[in-house]
This record gives C-alpha cells, structure tokens and sequence, in this order.
C-alpha cells in the first residue's frame, strides 16, 4: 500500500523532428501536438510498521463511510 507518496508529471513540446528522448510521448488530438512526459514517484520511504495499525484502521473507517453514503459524499445546500 502506497500511502503518503506524491506523483510529479512533466510535459513538454516534443520540437519538430526530435525523436531521441529518454520521455515518453502522447499525441493530442484536439491541438494537434505530441508533448513528451515524464512521471516520477516521490516519498516512497517505508513507513514504520507500528503506524500500519493505525492505516488499516483509517481505510476501514474511510470503506465505512463510503459504503453507508451510498458510494458518495451527501453534500447539503447550507455547506
């Protein structure tokens, strides 16, 4: 289980004719234009196993919520 980590994406133009990159590429359609990406992982440091208690504990609660609400948060007009 990934807890805490971050994710950071880049992008950027591919310029015309390059095609020796260590990034990957999307086209896109609606602009008519390759971007180069690049994703990393961030703090993936193992978490200490005593705290694993207390995360197992925190998704049940959080399956718990979502499961009573119907799959979804009830949101009332005066919040």
């Amino acid at each position: 289980t990934a807890k805490d980590c971050s994710l950071m994406i880049s992008f950027r133009p591919r310029e015309n004719g390059s095609t020796d990159s260590e990034y990957d590429s999307v086209f896109l359609e609606s602009v008519k234009r390759t971007y180069e990406y690049k994703a990393y992982f961030l703090d993936l440091d193992v978490k200490p196993l005593d705290k694993m208690e207390h995360y197992f504990k925190l998704d049940q609660r959080i399956v718990n919520f979502y499961t009573r609400n119907g799959g979804g948060l009830a949101i009332s007009k005066g919040q």
